[in-house]
Formats: C-alpha cells, sequence, structure tokens
C-alpha cells in the first residue's frame, strides 16, 4: 500500500474470486471511502494466475504496479508490470507490460519509485542454472531504459537471492542481496547510476562474510551519504547484525562484519529495519529468547556509531502467547516507528499495532491496539503512516465475507475516535448571520472504558488572505495544532503538503451524550441568487489538551428569515402638485432601505411599475402633479421586504383639484400647532357610512384621547381639537399622532402642542 496525493490510500491485492487468481487496486480517500468502485480496479486479469503484487507512487496521485506472473504457463514464471492513474485508469497496455519474461523463474519483486514517475525493479532470477539478481528501471510511459531482460546486477557463482532496493539520497538505485558464490551465505551490496552504470566492485561488495550464513538482509538509506543494512546471522547462533555503510565508496562504518543488534539466547529473525529520520535505525524481529515455541517482537534502535540505545539485547515490543508472524515497520515521521504484524495470542491470527517513541516508549497500550480480532483469520497486515503519527492498515480478512480491508488507527492508538458531523444547517426564524452546527460525539466520549473526552471546539474556515497572515505565525508551542493571533486561537491542519486554517468559534462541554450542536457564527448570509456556505469542523479533546481528534469537515449557509417591520408612522402632506412624504427610521441592524409606491385606489398593486423610488433616507419629494395614494415598504441586505405601509397624504381636500378615484381622506390638522388655549381642526371625507375611529397618541403610542368613535354617513368631517387629554387637562407641549381608522382608509396625522 502507498499513499496517494490527497492524503488517501492506494492498496494492491490479489483476488481469488475467479478461476484464476488475478491483481487488483483499490484507492481510499482519507475517511476511508473506496474511491475505485466497491472491488477496485482490475490490474490483471489475464489467463493463468498471477502473485504477490509489489507496488509503489507515481508521484502523482497513481500507483506502478509489479507482479509474478503464469499467464505462460505453470512452469514459466515471469514479471509484468501495470500504471494505474489517479483517477483509477490502468496507463499502460492492458493486463500490463512485460518486466521479464525469459526462461525459467523470476521472483523475489523489490521496488522502488523514482523522482520522475516510473520505478527500478529487482528480483531473483533463474534465466541460467542458478539464481541470479536482476534490475530494470521503467518511466512513467512504460519504457523500459536498461536492456530488456534487465540489468545483471550479479551472476556470481551460487545463487544470489533476497533482494532488498532502495534509492539513495541521489536517487540511484542500491541493491543488497544474499549470496552464495563462496558456499556459505553472505551479505552483498551494489550501487548504479541513474544511467545503470555499477559504481561499486564488479558483482557488488561485501558487506558481511562472517562465518556461518547471513540471510534476510534488509537496507535503508541513513543520510546523504550513508545506508545501514541490517540481517540475520548464524555465526553464533541466529541473531541480528547490521553495518552501516559509506554509499559512494562502499566502505564499512562500523566494526567489520558488522555490529550486534541482537544475541540474546534462543533465536532472533530480523523482520524490518527503518530510519528514525533523526540519525538512528530502528531494528525489529522475531524473538525466541523466552521459548523458541513463542516467538515474540523485540526491537533495538542504533545510533550512527553503531550503539545500542535500548538495552544490551533491545527492548520487548510484544510478549505474549502465540508465535507472531509477519511483522512490518515504517517511520511515524516524529522519531519513532510503527509497526503491525500477525498475532495468535487469541487462538486464531489477529492484527495488532504499536508506535514507539523516539525514546523507546510504547504509545499505545502494552503489547499494542488490536486492529483486527474477528473470528477466523486476519493476516498479511501492511500499513501507511499518516498525517500525525497515525496509519492506515490493510489486511486480508477471512472472517464473514472473506477480502481485503482497510482500517485507521489514530496517533494514540485509537481506531476510529474522531467525532462525526452530522450537518451544518440554518437556524429558522432568525436574523441569519449563524448555523447549528451537529455531530456525533467520539466513541471515547460515551464508551464507558475511555470516557475521557473532555470537551469539543468549534472551528470555522478562515479567509484566505487571513490564512496566509497565520502561515507566517508561529504556533503557540512545537508540539501544538493550535496558533494564536490578535487573541484568536486558530487550528492548523495539513493536506498535501498545504497547510489549512480554522478559526476557534465556541467550545461545548463533553456530557456522555451521543450528539451535541453549537449554534455557529458564518462569515456571510444567503442574497437573492446565492448561498455563501461556511466550512466547519469540530475537535474532541481530552483532559489537559494531551490528545484531541478532528473531525471531516461540513458545510453549510445561514438565512436572514425575518423581514423588516413596516416603516411607521408614515406621514405625507400634498400641495400644489407635490407631495412631502417622511417616515421614522426602521431599527433593523441589517435594514437597507425603503421603496416607495403610488397607485390611485387603496388596493393598488406594488411593483415595478407603480415604484417611485428606492432610498435609504427617511424621508422623499414626489412631484407627480397631483394627489396618489402611496405604499411604503422597507428591506433588508438579505432581500426581505417588509409589509406595506399605507398612506392618503393630508391636504388632498383643500387642493382645489378633484381627486379622481380617491375614496376616503384624512387632512393635515389646521392649524399645526395647536398653541396653549386654542385649538386645531380634523378634517375627513369618506365616501360610505361607516364606523369611524379617530385618536390621538402621544409620541411613545400611548392613547391620550378618543376624539371620534362611532358611525358617521358618507362626505366630509371636521373634529376640533382643544390641545387637551381626556381627563380635560393641558397636553404636554410635544409630537402626537392622531390615528384614523375609517372605511377605505387607515391613516396618521402628526399634531404638535406647543406651550
Amino acid at each position: 500500500m502507498v499513499k496517494d496525493a490527497n492524503g488517501g490510500t492506494i492498496v494492491t491485492y490479489q483476488d481469488n474470486s475467479g478461476v484464476d487468481i488475478d491483481i487488483r487496486v483499490q484507492r481510499f480517500d482519507a475517511s476511508g471511502k473506496p474511491l475505485w468502485g466497491p472491488n477496485g480496479v482490475l490490474v490483471c486479469g489475464a489467463i493463468g494466475s498471477q502473485y504477490q503484487p509489489r507496488i509503489v507512487s507515481d508521484g502523482l496521485g497513481g500507483a506502478i504496479i509489479a507482479w509474478e506472473d503464469y499467464r505462460s504457463g505453470l512452469s514459466t514464471q515471469d514479471l509484468y508490470m501495470q500504471r494505474v492513474l489517479d483517477s483509477g485508469s490502468v496507463f499502460w497496455t492492458a493486463n500490463g507490460i512485460p518486466l521479464c519474461t525469459f526462461t525459467g523463474r523470476q521472483w523475489n519483486l523489490s521496488m522502488v519509485g523514482d523522482a520522475a514517475g516510473g520505478a527500478y525493479v529487482a528480483w531473483s532470477d533463474e534465466r541460467s542454472s542458478l539464481s541470479d539478481i536482476y534490475l530494470q528501471k521503467v518511466t512513467s510511459l512504460g519504457a523500459f531504459s536498461y536492456t530488456a531482460g534487465g540489468l545483471a546486477v550479479c551472476t556470481a557463482t551460487g545463487d544470489q537471492t533476497e533482494p532488498n532496493l532502495i534509492l539513495d539520497a541521489l536517487d540511484s538505485p542500491v541493491v543488497v542481496w544474499t549470496d552464495a558464490r563462496s558456499g556459505a551465505t553472505d551479505i552483498y551490496l551494489q550501487r548504479y547510476s541513474i544511467g545503470g552504470a555499477p559504481q561499486l566492485a564488479a558483482s557488488g561488495i561485501v558487506v558481511c562474510n562472517a562465518t556461518g550464513t547471513q540471510f534476510a538482509p534488509r537496507v535503508v538509506i541513513g543520510g546523504q551519504t550513508e545506508l545501514v543494512v541490517g540481517w540475520t546471522d548464524s555465526r553464533a547462533g541466529l541473531d541480528v547484525y547490521a553495518q552501516r555503510i559509506y554509499v559512494y565508496s562502499g566502505a564499512a562504518q562500523w566494526a567489520a562484519n558488522g555490529v550486534p543488534v541482537c544475541t540474546a539466547a534462543g533465536f532472533q529473525w530480523l523482520r524490518s529495519v527503518v530510519a528514525d529520520g533523526l540519525g538512528g535505525y530502528v531494528f525489529v524481529w522475531e524473538d525466541g529468547r523466552l521459548s523458541i515455541d513463542n516467538l515474540n517482537l523485540y526491537i533495538q534502535k542504533l545510533d550512527a556509531l553503531g550503539t545500542g540505545q535500548w538495552g544490551f539485547d533491545g527492548i520487548p515490543l510484544r510478549v505474549s502467547s502465540g508465535s507472531v508472524s509477519k511483522v512490518r515497520a515504517a517511520a511515524d515521521g516524529r522519531g519513532g516507528a510503527i509497526f503491525v504484524w500477525d498475532d495468535p495470542r487469541s487462538g486464531a491470527a489477529d492484527i495488532y499495532a504499536q508506535r514507539i517513541s523516539s525514546q523507546g516508549w510504547a504509545h499505545w497500550q502494552s503489547n499494542g491496539v488490536p486492529i483486527a480480532t474477528s473470528a477466523n483469520v486476519q493476516t498479511n497486515a501492511d500499513l501507511r503512516v499518516t498525517a500525525g503519527g497515525g496509519a492506515h492498515i490493510a489486511f486480508t480478512d477471512f472472517s464473514g465475507a472473506y477480502g481485503v480491508r482497510i482500517q485507521a488507527v489514530d496517533e494514540w492508538g485509537y481506531l476510529g475516535a474522531e467525532p462525526v458531523m452530522a450537518g451544518v444547517g440554518d437556524v429558522p426564524n432568525d436574523q441569519g448571520g449563524q448555523v447549528r452546527v451537529a455531530w456525533y460525539a467520539s466513541p471515547l466520549d460515551t464508551d464507558p472504558l475511555f470516557r475521557n473526552i473532555a470537551q469539543y471546539l468549534v472551528f470555522r474556515t478562515v479567509s484566505a488572505p487571513l490564512a496566509t497572515t497565520l502561515e507566517r505565525a508561529a504556533p503557540l508551542r512545537s508540539d501544538s495544532p493550535f496558533t494564536a493571533l490578535g487573541g484568536r486561537r486558530f487550528l492548523r491542519t495539513s493536506s498535501n503538503a498545504a497547510n489549512y486554517f480554522w478559526e476557534e468559534v465556541g467550545a461545548v462541554t463533553a456530557r456522555r451524550l451521543a450528539a451535541y450542536s453549537f449554534l455557529a457564527p458564518t462569515e456571510g448570509d444567503s442574497i437573492v441568487g446565492s448561498n455563501p456556505r461556511t466550512s466547519f469542523m469540530v475537535m474532541a479533546l481530552t483532559d489537559y489538551g494531551t490528545s484531541w481528534w478532528v473531525s471531516a469537515s461540513d458545510s453549510g449557509y445561514s438565512v436572514d428569515n425575518l423581514a423588516p417591520a413596516a416603516p411607521a408612522p408614515f406621514n405625507g402632506q400634498y400641495g400644489s402638485g407635490s407631495t412631502a412624504l417622511y417616515w421614522a427610521p426602521n431599527a433593523e441592524a441589517d435594514l437597507a432601505g425603503y421603496r416607495l409606491y403610488r397607485g390611485t385606489s387603496p388596493g393598488f398593486a406594488i411593483g415595478p411599475s407603480s415604484l417611485v423610488a428606492s432610498m435609504t433616507e427617511t424621508g422623499y419629494t414626489d412631484a407627480a402633479g397631483q394627489p396618489y395614494f402611496y405604499k411604503l415598504v422597507a428591506f433588508d441586505t438579505h432581500g426581505n421586504v417588509s409589509g406595506a405601509s399605507l398612506l392618503q397624504p393630508g391636504g388632498v381636500l383643500d387642493a382645489g383639484d378633484t381627486p379622481g378615484a380617491l375614496v376616503a381622506h384624512f387632512a393635515a390638522p389646521r392649524p399645526n400647532p395647536v398653541r396653549p388655549g386654542g385649538a386645531s381642526t380634523l378634517r375627513f371625507a369618506i365616501t360610505q357610512a361607516g364606523g369611524v375611529r379617530l385618536t390621538l397618541h402621544d409620541a411613545q403610542g400611548r392613547s391620550v384621547r378618543v376624539l371620534v368613535d362611532g358611525m358617521r354617513g358618507a362626505g366630509e368631517h371636521a373634529v376640533a381639537f382643544d390641545g387637551r387629554a381626556a381627563d380635560g387637562r393641558r397636553l404636554a407641549p410635544g409630537l402626537y399622532l392622531a390615528r384614523l381608522e375609517a372605511p377605505g382608509l387607515s391613516s396618521t396625522q402628526r399634531l404638535v402642542v406647543i406651550e
């Protein structure tokens, strides 16, 4: 399995579901969703069977796969290759291109990707009577760079097997192998230029030719000029040894024939070695020091001088019942390593994993975290380290429906501990600017074995300019995911070598609930023709903030569901061919303005044809040449429109004009203002008899006097007002509103009382 270009994983596997065994490949995104159909992409379905696939990244989101192939018959074991693009399309010839189809057997594939979308492949080859080592380079287009059938790395007397291939710091291929040219089995090494020229002695240089046999070599690059080789060694039992090699000359840097990694009692069988990235090398082996019938796992770190850092013969990685097997290891990117293995401690084989720090202590639970422990057998695990020190682990599963499965384990050794987003939705009946972010709790919140989640933090994506500023800011601590700026806290996440930033907008205390929600502010609201979405994600945080899990992101938009109030009071005065209109300002914070309409009857329709003006002011003079009915609405920044306020302006009874289709009128009081001891007359006209109510209100809307309340006939009416309240006392100076409710009319006029 290898990394894709977006934080996901590409897995290749043998498919035994048909008549023959085929090769398939599947791609998963970072959340574990399969991207190439339910059962992946068929890499090779040629006649006969195909086995032992190997995979490397092509550097562009796809992968190159090589395998052992029997399409030419059971007695002919050939090698083929295929490239799969990030889209899932096979790029080279259907069923693969032939890497080597010479007579005899080709097997023991070892492959690494180059820096240009191609790959190097080494293998054991029996085209002669003995086993030799060959090397080939394939380009991204599927062309072979070396001679047909590959370069002969070593064809010395005796068998050469178990090639292990890496690229050095200059992207030159380096091959180590087991070599029997001397009669015993030794370890040899060769380095090639990119063009395919051997850089060391013909047929390779000796890494170790001590007495006894040396086998199972593993090689890692150790810096700009060194590499380290480890192997299993029988010079004094069955132990683990290692050597550091100067890559350009092949000179040994440690003691001749290597330094001991472990020489404990029983036997040790090396399985893997990784460079920790800090100048050290971590070895893992199967160990029988406690019992040859019960193999456990031990590890050791050597420094640059070849000195053991974790005890004399290493420290235990796993000590339990049953013999482990099939161990894989990878550097965790933080000075430690992650290991995965087959473990039969419960009877049938299961999959366990462990992460070890740079100091040699276990990050995860003792003896490893159970990755897959279903009934029957889980086996053949491989791993890919993810950002942050977790891993994706793929394995063969013989429980239930047989198949290949993949599991994620995070940097703290938990499987699926992150909260899961349930949605980001609008909050109904509000002014917008907020959404409800909902999520399902972390399993560690509700699981009675853990219950160690203290709180959830809610984060909102930041704008591009702010992200640019945050890119230059330092994190709060070297081990912290947070960055502070201007009293605000931001979360830094990474994908495809790029950083992304999220602002903390809220926190919710964990209460052992199955789900939670939070009202979070958005950066914008829906407007006509646009629904700007805001992305959120949630972090589950343990006590003291030592561990955290972040959900996938989700997005939503907010809607202003509330329209402004109708503008009131709405007043106006007609005279000499124009109407002066004025109204009190609305109080809504998101108010955008007002629209004024006019018509010849109270029931006229508002729309583009009746629109007079749109403005932000609270007054307007309409030089229409004659009196009209007016309707006024308020609208907000999100397109919501209020109800309409209707007005027949005062003064129309004195205009000297016939008001046409006007059916009711309420004239402005005359005189206005009302002086002490004086009076004002309020006049109105109705075209049909009906109930009339004329009331006077103070500026706060409180009723101070009822001037008319009863039936009135059709025609014009006048009501005197003497400046007094209902109880006869003189009204205090100030602004008052006269409100008339009559057939066909609901209108207000302003009246001022002065001292």
